[in-house]
């Protein structure tokens, strides 16, 4: 998003809301807010202000309205899957060289994702909170990985801790 247009979506919410949204701060909210594709921006600060904010949101809230927009819209546009994969969605039954069935990708699951890219919801806007990794599994270090005085710590602990 370019701060044009970042200006064009956010200065009638200030003005609205009677905040101050001088240059500087427009520059602020932009570098925080410019991989967020303006149609998501914009369809996060509808479903923001239909909050009835008090005060003029801050870059993180947008980005987090803009991310529950970004979700709103992708369950508005499933994947379907075509006739050829009907039967085991993303993945066609293809006839090889020796007359072998084979599963290979689907077309369809391409046009589906570079649609979803045309639309700007390929990637998230923002981790909401209580998230961890945008739903991707917490990776814990091992104790090798942990700094020496750490590590002595939780042996430490471990020994202290029997079984009875």
């Amino acid at each position: 998003m370019t701060l044009d247009e970042l200006k064009a979506v956010l200065i009638p919410v200030a003005l609205a809301l009677r905040a101050d949204f001088d240059p500087m701060t427009q520059r602020a909210y932009h570098r925080l807010l410019k991989d967020v594709p303006a149609p998501l921006l914009v369809a996060g600060v509808d479903a923001f202000l239909e909050t009835g904010p008090r005060f003029m949101p801050t870059a993180p809230e947008l980005q987090v309205a803009a991310e529950k927009a970004r979700r709103a819209l992708l369950a508005a546009h499933p994947y379907d899957g075509c006739v050829e994969c009907e039967g085991q969605r993303g993945f066609r039954t293809v006839i090889a060289e020796g007359g072998q069935p084979v599963v290979s990708p689907c077309p369809c699951k391409a046009r589906h994702q570079q649609k979803l890219a045309r639309l700007g919801l390929d990637k998230p806007a923002a981790v909401l909170p209580n998230e961890a990794g945008a739903g991707d599994e917490a990776v814990y270090p091992t104790l090798e990985q942990l700094p020496e005085r750490i590590q002595a710590r939780l042996r430490a602990v471990a020994a202290q801790k029997l079984l009875r």
